[in-house]
């Protein structure tokens, strides 16, 4: 017995998914195997398949031609709702594989055993009958129809065949479609000539699963099913005939068996308002109301009144643009990417602008430029306390403060703009360290302990005994290292902010931290 409890009526924005469904589809994407239908057809453990997010049409009319018919359509087992009244059906997973994958390759033997199956699907499917003799709509409890050819929203139920085709023609009279002979031939035939049947709406091999010999063991994907008019089947197989030339084994089949019948003037209707259709957005727009014409006509020059505006302000940009310049339209300036490979790379500094005649890019590049010159020229001025020093004092008797302002002045940036330069000569790095090694007692040895420190985030002072030659016998951190005799530090983890008072430590070793 199945489980489908029917379409529900009340339709809510948010619904959690069934803690069960979620871990079968999580197995199922894991360890099932992927499965057509760009991620909303999942394989299930146990021979099961989920569909998410479906319209409730589909799972209504498969339980309605699974009870009807014999055709081989899946079994429901569960159906959960989903967000804004759609629903996730698990049912059965059928043999046999989808004719997409397959049919470029099909003999001919296969070709007329599928389109045998094919004509007896149809037949079965004519022989339902609708609610009421002039039902146009689906099998669900609303009979709203799901159609890309109609809309991206539900639409109807229709009252009879002559409402569904004013609908087709977006709402508007045949007097609109005087000289297009396809749509007013068929249109204004009688109401009686076409009858309600019930089509699947999508009959198309990636819909249809097959067995190696070409019978077929299941039609999936009913969601647009519904009762259309009786040619309605036909020209919507063949409405993807262009745009899938590998199907073409398909459409073969189709055409080559006289038991389905075929509709060449509904067909030629349908290629013309298709042409005019152009999306299916078209049919969400509000019905043709008298008076429609006329509101398009006026819309149509005020949008031509306002390129023209555009045209004219575009040549006058070009006429102002600077003498000698080539007169370019910016929108046509396009590169593509391989041309933009092509071209040799600009140099280290300089953005590579495309050319114009307006120069703008140019002048805005030589504005920023300027400002950085100004920027870096200016008198820096230095806060301490209370106090503004204007510029920036050294302490030559103590060089081993070189090494810090040297890292410093190599930032980038705002930064950089606010360190001034030492002295006015440019001075090489080689040329510093000949310039104050060996002075005011600092060694080449002292100098590289202090500058490892400095790295590491202390705060390295002289200590008393810089200066005493001697390396006396109560110094504890001679005994420690020779290399950090006269050399004191003090704590300095890295803040953002004014430095605090730190508490010295032993000598030349960083202390120990408990969380603080």
């Amino acid at each position: 017995m199945s489980a489908y409890q029917g379409d529900p009526t009340s339709s809510t924005k948010r619904v959690r998914k069934p803690v069960c469904l979620s871990v079968q589809e999580w197995v199922g994407r894991h360890f099932c195997g992927d499965a057509l239908g760009h991620g909303q057809v999942v394989f299930l453990p146990r021979h099961r398949i989920a569909k998410l997010d479906a319209f409730p049409t589909e799972a209504a009319a498969m339980e309605y031609v699974r009870q009807h018919t014999t055709i081989p359509v899946p079994k429901i087992y569960k159906v959960y709702p989903a967000a804004d009244g759609q629903q996730h059906i698990v049912m059965e997973r059928l043999p046999g594989t989808c004719a997409s994958q397959v049919v470029k390759d099909w003999s001919q033997d296969q070709k007329e055993t599928f389109s045998r199956d094919l004509a007896d699907c149809l037949h079965q499917l004519r022989t339902l009958q609708p609610p009421s003799p002039r039902f146009i709509g689906s099998a669900a409890s609303k009979g709203q129809l799901i159609d890309d050819r109609l809309s991206l929203n539900p639409c109807g139920p229709f009252n009879s065949i002559a409402d569904f085709h004013t609908y087709l023609r977006f709402g508007r009279p045949l007097d609109h479609w005087v000289g297009v002979d396809d749509v007013t031939k068929v249109h204004t035939r009688p109401e009686n000539n076409y009858t309600p049947t019930f089509s699947h709406s999508d009959l198309c091999p990636k819909n249809i699963l097959v067995a190696p010999d070409g019978h077929i063991t299941g039609v999936v994907d009913w969601e647009y099913a519904g009762w259309y008019p009786d040619y309605w089947e036909y020209t919507k197989m063949r409405r993807y005939e262009d745009a899938a030339p590998h199907w073409k084994n398909f459409y073969d089949a189709v055409e080559q068996q006289p038991a389905i019948k075929k509709y060449p003037d509904e067909m030629a209707c349908e290629a013309v308002i298709w042409m005019r259709m152009g999306s299916p957005h078209r049919y969400c727009d509000p019905p043709w109301q008298p008076g429609d014409d006329e509101k398009a006509a006026v819309e149509r020059a005020r949008m031509d009144a306002i390129r023209e505006e555009h045209r004219k302000k575009e040549a006058e940009r070009q006429e102002d643009a600077v003498p000698g310049q080539p007169k370019t339209d910016i929108r046509s300036t396009t590169i593509s990417r391989q041309q933009r490979k092509l071209r040799s790379l600009p140099k280290r500094g300089t953005k590579d602008f495309e050319p114009n005649a307006t120069q703008s890019q140019r002048h805005t590049l030589s504005a920023s430029r300027q400002a950085m010159y100004d920027a870096l020229s200016a008198v820096r001025v230095h806060a301490s306390g209370r106090t503004h020093n204007v510029g920036l004092y050294v302490n030559w008797d103590r060089p081993e403060e070189l090494e810090q302002w040297r890292r410093r002045l190599g930032a980038t940036g705002a930064k950089a703009a606010r360190q001034p330069p030492i002295g006015t000569l440019p001075m090489s790095l080689q040329g510093a360290y000949a310039s104050f090694i060996g002075k005011s007692g600092l060694t080449l040895e002292r100098y590289l302990v202090y500058a490892g420190l400095k790295r590491s985030g202390y705060v390295v002072q002289r200590a008393p005994t810089w200066g005493d030659e001697s390396e006396s016998d109560n110094t504890a951190e001679i005994a420690l290292h020779p290399l950090l005799a006269g050399i004191q530090a003090l704590d300095a983890v890295p803040q953002i902010g004014p430095s605090k008072p730190r508490l010295p430590c032993v000598r030349g070793r960083r202390p120990r931290h408990n969380g603080a």
